[in-house]
């Protein structure tokens, strides 16, 4: 990767990035193709807490949480972005497989993640009381988007590319 002027930084660990944004650091999780190390954006929004922006999200939820409390002390205001929910289907297809669901979770071809698992991850959320959450297209289907936005009511936040959330102002 390259940035005119810019250096990469491989951040295994937690790492203050800005005023008031930082990076939870790699989380490792195992997928049926090896190992992946996905790291989160943490940005403190004054007045509210911290929001999490998370990419593909193949780290389970609960692995994100984790890293989060273990880092830092702020409360959690809400998590933006990919969650890697690809039920009951993912958008991806091949070879007659679900691909996102089969190859992209780290229980693979005799475990593959079902609407239980996603409703037992909605109840760890909703227990938190996040004030915003929002769930990218890209590796979550229709159907979980769908549940989210009832579970979380006004505080869901539809997640497409080159839209703008705001958070901090009634948000």
């Amino acid at each position: 990767m390259s940035y005119p002027g810019l250096e990469p930084v491989h951040a295994a660990g937690p790492i203050v990035v800005g005023e008031a944004v930082a990076t939870n650091g790699t989380v490792p999780w195992q997928l049926v193709l090896g190992w992946i190390d996905e790291q989160s954006l943490v940005v403190h929004v004054a007045g509210k807490g911290i929001v999490l922006v998370v990419g593909c999200g193949h780290q389970p939820i609960l692995n994100l949480l984790r890293r989060y409390e273990r880092v830092f002390d702020a409360p959690l205001h809400g998590i933006i972005g990919g969650l890697h929910l690809p039920v009951p289907e993912g958008r991806m297809r091949a070879l007659g497989l679900g691909v996102q669901r089969v190859l992209g979770t780290g229980d693979g071809l005799f475990s593959l993640p079902t609407l239980a698992d996603v409703r037992d991850q909605l109840a760890l959320l909703r227990a938190r009381d996040l004030g915003v959450i929002g769930v990218g297209g890209h590796d979550s289907s229709d159907e979980v988007i769908a549940l989210f936005a009832e579970a979380f009511g006004p505080a869901y936040r539809h997640v497409r590319v080159g839209e703008p959330i705001v958070i901090g102002r009634g948000g």
